[in-house]
């Protein structure tokens, strides 16, 4: 019988290919985790770096900046100033005017009721004569710069307040505030340039280390693909996690033929009760637990370990330069390292 038949010697080689297809799919993951997290520094270095320059272009143009704003306050304040004054002068004349006016008015009244008396009219009747004459025809006359005075006048207090508030008014204490804050901003943003490139250092260091152990995985998942005992449409994570449960399970009692492992996974496959994408695992649990229960069971490992390299990930993103060696990542190689050697141990033994 050749050791591909032997039903004892699959199931090491399946327990073999099986921890290390869960190794790369481990590191992959983690890899895909570490790289989303350097995109995201490269990211907020960006924004800082941009938002830093902002703040120090606004800061280096401050002193023209205000001096501009100054400029044009009291620019508005000699202009209302200007405004003020004429309409105090528009009024005035408007006042003169309306003495004048009053003045003729009385002058007119007087002359015209002398006029009456001396033709032998009443005294009463040629005083009344000329109030209501003149003095109406006076008053109209008065209307008009009446208008113009009263007008003038109040936009004269309007522009002399505008005035003294625009004179009053001092941009310094806005300059220094203004300052404050962008220099506070500049200080922010490059605390957290800095904390980028320590973030870096060490994300770059997990990348390494991951790197070492995705491709320590691969070629031991290669290598031991490479002594050709699996069919190549079955060396995958899926694959093997279901037709290493097939043995486990006592479902299956023979490698090949009827009812053989292979078969067995083939109908599996026709008939949809096999979950190919891990990523549907769970939402299929009810419907795969007997038929995939070990890649279930791996499956559920590799995620729990994975989540323990992902948690010591994110603190990365915390900025801290003193981010120790990952413990869970250590372990993770270390377990490898181990079904590494056990697979080069079960391998003297499959050759006996």
């Amino acid at each position: 019988m050749n050791r591909e038949d032997n039903l004892d010697y699959m199931r090491e080689y399946l327990r073999h290919a099986l921890e290390f297809e869960k190794y790369v799919y481990i590191w992959s993951n983690a890899m895909d985790k570490v790289n989303s997290q350097m995109k995201k520094i490269y990211s907020e270095r960006k924004d800082a770096q941009q938002n830093k320059n902002a703040a120090e272009s606004r800061l280096a143009g401050l002193e023209v900046e205000y001096f501009e704003k100054q400029s044009d306050i009291d620019q508005r304040a000699d202009m209302f100033n200007a405004r003020a004054k004429k309409m105090k002068r528009t009024s005035m004349v408007a006042f003169i005017i309306m003495i004048l006016i009053a003045i003729a008015g009385i002058i007119g009244m007087i002359t015209f009721s002398n006029a009456l008396i001396k033709g032998g009219e009443d005294p009463e009747y040629a005083i009344v004569t000329s109030v209501f004459g003149i003095g109406v025809f006076t008053i109209m006359a008065m209307l008009a710069p009446m208008i113009i005075f009263i007008v003038n006048k109040i936009k004269s207090k309007s522009a002399t307040r505008r005035t003294t508030k625009l004179s009053n008014t001092n941009v310094t204490g806005d300059k220094l505030q203004h300052k404050s804050d962008l220099e506070s901003s500049i200080a922010r943003y490059t605390n957290t340039l800095n904390g980028t490139v320590t973030a870096e250092r060490n994300i770059s260091a997990q990348q390494e280390e991951i790197q070492q152990n995705l491709n320590m995985a691969k070629k031991n998942l290669a290598h031991i693909y490479s002594l050709n005992v699996l069919p190549g449409k079955y060396r995958n994570f899926t694959g093997v996690a279901t037709l290493y449960g097939y043995i486990v399970d006592g479902r299956c009692t023979i490698v090949k033929g009827h009812g053989g492992i292979y078969d067995t996974y083939d109908k599996d496959l026709l008939a949809n009760v096999i979950v190919e994408k891990l990523s549907n695992i769970e939402s299929s649990l009810s419907r795969i637990e007997y038929y995939q229960r070990e890649l279930v069971n791996q499956a559920r490992i590799a995620n729990n370990q994975l989540a323990s390299i992902n948690s010591s990930l994110a603190s990365i993103n915390n900025y801290t330069s003193q981010i120790a060696k990952n413990t869970e990542i250590a372990a993770v190689a270390s377990q490898q390292s181990a079904a590494a050697l056990q697979w080069q141990n079960s391998r003297i033994w499959a050759m006996t």
